[in-house]
């Protein structure tokens, strides 16, 4: 058997909450993959899994991103004695902002790292107004939501009373690619959306004191999710264009407007139409690796991609507890190997405790009384518990003292 020397070693740009991060490590853990930590975060939830000389805190979010990257270069030639490897080593950023940093600069650091990413746009899908404009001018706007770039306050504004006079529909704006510090500016979600506001001025308001998280926004009408939930395309594509994957249904969101998936389920339903729009998606940006693809039904029930997410998303240890492996695949193929068949354990349910609940006592699922207890039946059910699933030793206790820190700031 090959000894962690001669092992490709992995490495966790860490940040956010870190659910996807602990998820990830403790796949390559499984498989005995030797694993490196940099950290967005203090004290990171991984920070004592690893050895010290494997753990690295980079300073966020960074005065200078040229700083930053040299900070990650550094530190992975340092450990070039520990893993004499010769080949990039793959690198999986759990949050959009280390993404961002590792797109901005795919060149420099192509001899030491390898990420998911796509070769014909810049982000990889990351910058929302770069992604869906490309899509539209490769003539693949039958697929994807109607999607409108903004550059300003004032031409949102217009542009949204121009389009309105015009479909009648309401709309949602959403940031293109937000700066590092990923600030939220008082958004109560990621997304304004104008059903919200009983008048102009107070959208006029809401899109002025926010739209400086983005340099761009884009305008989507606002689409009606299905009852049964909103469907979820999770995948790889390999290096000579292979691609695969599977489907998960986002029974429950919180926030209902631009929130995540707190319970998801694993099934097939509508496999073979989702896969086959991924694989066009990702054959036209030409993207290898890791990737979620949201879709949503239009008005005649056809399903258009509303998002993408080119990197491990919150609900990735769904994939690792079903025993599809697909995080281990997604190292394998960055390392240039084919890819595999990926089959589903259908009826999987992940469930994110702490969001599941807070929806609940908030109303957003409806009746508070009747949310909870369809809550607790939930979780009753559930067969991922997200962090409280892990086999990690006092990852819970580390979890929920991160929470307190959180509620206390």
């Amino acid at each position: 058997m090959n000894n962690d020397r001669e092992i490709t070693p992995v490495v966790i740009l860490s940040g956010g909450m870190e659910l996807s991060s602990v998820a990830l490590f403790e796949e390559f853990k499984e498989n005995r993959i030797p694993t490196i930590v940099i950290s967005l975060v203090n004290d990171s939830l991984l920070k004592t899994y690893v050895s010290k000389e494997c753990y690295f805190e980079l300073d966020w979010p960074p005065k200078a991103e040229s700083k930053a990257i040299e900070s990650i270069m550094n530190f992975i030639i340092k450990l070039k004695y520990k893993y004499p490897c010769k080949t990039p080593w793959p690198i999986f950023a759990t949050e959009d902002a280390g993404l961002r940093l590792l797109m901005s600069n795919l060149n420099k650091l192509s001899h030491l790292l390898i990420f998911s990413h796509a070769t014909k746009i810049k982000m990889s899908g990351l910058d929302k107004s770069e992604f869906f404009t490309f899509l539209n001018d490769m003539n693949l706007s039958n697929i994807i939501v109607d999607t409108i770039t903004v550059k300003s306050s004032d031409d949102a504004i217009q542009k949204y009373y121009k389009h309105n006079s015009i479909t009648n529909k309401k709309y949602i704006f959403k940031p293109s690619l937000k700066h590092y510090s990923m600030s939220q500016k008082g958004m109560k979600s990621k997304v304004i959306s104008t059903e919200l506001f009983d008048t102009k001025s107070k959208l006029e308001s809401a899109l002025k004191n926010s739209f400086d998280i983005s340099n761009e926004w884009i305008m989507q009408p606002k689409q009606n999710a299905p009852k049964s939930g909103e469907l979820v395309w999770w995948g790889i594509r390999d290096q000579v264009g292979n691609c695969d994957g599977i489907v998960a249904r986002a029974l429950l969101k919180h926030p209902k407007m631009g929130g995540t998936g707190c319970v998801v389920e694993l099934l097939n339903e509508d496999i073979l139409e989702l896969s086959a729009k991924a694989k066009m998606i990702l054959d036209a940006i030409d993207f290898t690796g890791l990737v979620e693809i949201e879709f949503i039904p239009d008005r005649h029930g056809v399903w258009r991609v509303l998002e993408i997410n080119p990197r491990p998303w919150l609900q990735i240890s769904a994939t690792s507890t079903s025993n599809i492996r697909i995080v281990t695949m997604a190292y394998n193929i960055l390392k240039g190997e084919k890819l595999k068949s990926i089959s589903v354990r259908e009826n999987h349910i992940w469930v994110n405790i702490e969001r599941l609940f807070v929806g609940a006592i908030s109303g957003s699922f409806g009746n508070r009384t009747l949310a909870l207890i369809n809550s607790i039946l939930i979780l009753i059910r559930s067969d991922d518990r997200a962090i409280y699933s892990s086999k990690l030793p006092r990852i819970k206790f580390k979890w929920l003292k991160k929470l307190l820190k959180k509620g206390l700031e």
